[in-house]
């Protein structure tokens, strides 16, 4: 089978080192400017042009150059200034641009993301919603509604007439303590035996070691820290633990980090510390930035549970969920909660370069929809509902409406309509029996129900507790409050739309894709097995990834530099299984991307359920944004009053 996968071709981006008029001393030019220079010979010292490159002994080649030798001018490194770099830009997924600045981590690259990062706060692009930093890459999040990604590049290239530099602040040094080995740290044993070590050498090393913070990313406060001595890079694991626990300390690659909550990893756990990486409460919630120097100093079992007993005394009650509104009035108990009942709107915007998830509905169409036909901004708060089970006995007379899925809704022994807005009496009850199609229903009232916020953002986000109903999925006795509107009475109309205009969530489910930044990875038939093989949807999928069965994919066994990583995207692990990143996804990774799903069939995907069986077809940028724009379009002209 020939496969003609069109992909959008990366761009030169470049970064450079130069000097004006003078063979010694050094500037920062701005990323991306044009620049003239002329040919200047290894050793010589002479300058007669206005701007001249200026090359390292340890600069990466670029790849076309005018120069035959790669010695021009040899100066003195400085931590801010750039040394030249090929740096690229290209699309991953229709929602995010990749700005990589290099394949090695470096000081320089890593100085270069955070350089074109603190530009774009200092300079927001209209259409920008967020940034992820990485140790060599920077993804710029954009909404392809409001700009597009040929203009985004040319934005991203007007940055370079800013006169900012990025000038890190003073560099802290922060020691953790760490109890190696046993419970504490499962993979020691492995590590040393890899190595050919005793497990006591490894930790020798290991706190011998000065730790350089190059990012904030994967989970809330995760530090990606580079300084590890090569001989404890270690392969991360063939399969991902569902859980590792909080503070662990591990090796992924030529990589060490520290897990701040509890979270799926695939890292080598060689200890863990009792020190909190991650706050809400304080101002700059993330304990540790880019730029800090870390060490860690062993400790045994007794001092890490002292030390875990006073932290966790601190901590009790450390969130404080909001308080019920005055506004506010009580709207459903729970009788039954379900399997997975939770309050989302449309997710966090902003926090990405701390690690925070965006969360959010996982069918955001959906989610729109239904508090559309409630006479709701589209951004309030619904009740996201997995799969039947969940029973609300009303405790006040509204208007309400159910979107997504059809999961047999009744109210008493009625049916209750979808996809269309309609009254409910104090005393009934609203049940879902059972799923006739589609994995995810959403459930709006007029006014909105009142939830947690946190950090913008009513989502519930379940890893780390926050948001929506006390951070967490709802339970039996729960009582939900409607948030009072003194507009409400304007919105009781009552209003519908057609499910079928908008999604398919029926089987067969398609998923449609752009090719992946590491398609290169990809070794063999991989990319054509990925478009025409089918897969099924594993059992342990969740709001933060879809695994799936299906034909093992190879990709080169190379490890990847964790980079950003946007919803949608579609991981190769090592053992050749997919991953489909959702809602509550990692904001960085280090597993192969070969593909991302276009944002157009995201609520496909969130309707999705174990053992649905998928294909995927692969399309380009152009139509993504065009068959984005189409869909937009039904939204806007779907919902009508009868």
């Amino acid at each position: 089978m020939e496969l003609n996968l069109e992909r959008t071709e990366p761009q030169p981006f470049l970064s450079l080192a130069w000097v004006e008029g003078r063979s010694t001393g050094t500037n920062l030019i701005s990323l991306g400017e044009e620049i003239s220079w002329t040919k200047v010979e290894s050793g010589s010292g002479q300058t007669d042009s206005k701007r001249h490159l200026i090359f390292y002994d340890d600069m990466p080649p670029l790849n076309q150059s005018p120069y035959t030798s790669r010695k021009a001018l040899r100066l003195d490194y400085k931590e801010n200034i750039l040394p030249l770099m090929s740096v690229c830009i290209e699309p991953c997924g229709d929602r995010m641009v990749l700005i990589d600045f290099s394949k090695e981590i470096s000081s320089a690259a890593n100085g270069a993301v955070h350089h074109l990062a603190a530009r774009l706060e200092k300079a927001p692009i209209s259409g920008v919603l967020d940034w992820i930093p990485s140790y060599c890459s920077l993804g710029v999040i954009y909404d392809p509604l409001k700009i597009g990604y040929p203009a985004l590049v040319e934005e991203l290239s007007r940055l370079r007439d800013l006169e900012t530099e990025f000038s890190p602040e003073s560099t802290r040094r922060l020691e953790f303590p760490v109890a190696y080995g046993a419970a504490y740290g499962p993979d020691l044993a492995f590590v040393a035996q890899y190595h050919g070590l005793t497990p006591e050498r490894v930790v020798a090393l290991h706190t011998g070691a000065i730790y350089r913070v190059y990012m904030i990313g994967f989970t809330p406060g995760f530090p990606y820290l580079g300084g590890l001595p090569p001989i404890l890079h270690t392969p991360r694991l063939a399969n991902p633990r569902l859980q590792v626990p909080a503070g662990s300390v591990a090796i992924g690659g030529q990589q060490a980090g520290i897990y701040p909550i509890t979270s799926p990893g695939g890292w080598r756990i060689i200890g863990r510390t009792p020190l909190h990486l991650f706050d809400i409460r304080n101002l700059r919630p993330a304990l540790l930035k880019p730029g800090d120097e870390i060490t860690f100093r062993a400790i045994n079992k007794e001092e890490f549970d002292t030390r875990q007993a006073e932290l966790q005394s601190r901590s009790e009650d450390a969130i404080s969920h909001q308080s019920r509104s005055t506004t506010s009035s009580p709207v459903f108990r729970v009788a039954s909660p379900g399997i997975l009942s939770t309050l989302q709107d449309l997710g966090r915007t902003g926090y990405r370069q701390l690690g925070v998830s965006p969360c959010g509905g996982m069918d955001p169409l959906a989610l729109r929809l239904a508090n559309r036909l409630a006479g709701n901004p589209e951004s309030v708060a619904c009740l996201e509902v997995t799969l039947p089970g969940l029973q609300l006995d009303v405790l006040r007379d509204n208007l309400f409406a159910i979107t997504g899925a059809d999961l047999s809704a009744f109210l008493d022994d009625e049916p209750a309509s979808l996809w269309q807005s309609q009254f409910v009496r104090a005393g009934q009850r609203l049940s879902f029996r059972k799923r006739v199609r589609g994995s995810r229903a959403y459930l709006a009232i007029s006014g909105g129900f009142q939830a947690d916020s946190v950090l913008g953002s009513c989502s519930t986000d379940l890893r780390n507790c926050w948001g929506g109903f006390q951070g967490r999925n709802l339970r039996k006795g729960d009582i939900l409050f409607k948030q009072e509107s003194p507009t409400e009475q304007s919105g009781l109309a009552i209003r519908a739309t057609q499910p079928a205009v908008f999604c398919e969530y029926g089987a067969p489910f398609l998923l449609r894709v752009l090719p992946g930044p590491q398609t290169s990875c990809c070794l063999g038939s991989t990319m054509q097995r990925l478009f025409s093989e089918e897969f099924r949807v594993h059992p342990n999928s969740n709001r933060m990834g879809y695994r799936f069965n299906g034909p093992p994919l190879e990709v080169s066994p190379t490890e990847i530099i964790s980079e950003p990583a946007p919803r949608g995207s579609i991981q190769v692990l090592p053992n050749g299984e997919l991953v489909l990143l959702m809602a509550d996804h990692q904001t960085v990774g280090g597993y192969p991307k070969i593909a991302v799903l276009i944002s157009a069939d995201f609520p496909k995907a969130a309707q999705l359920g174990p053992g649905h069986r998928i294909r995927f077809q692969a399309v380009n940028l152009e139509e993504a944004h065009r068959i984005l724009a189409l869909q937009e379009e039904r939204v806007e002209m779907g919902v009508v009053e009868l």
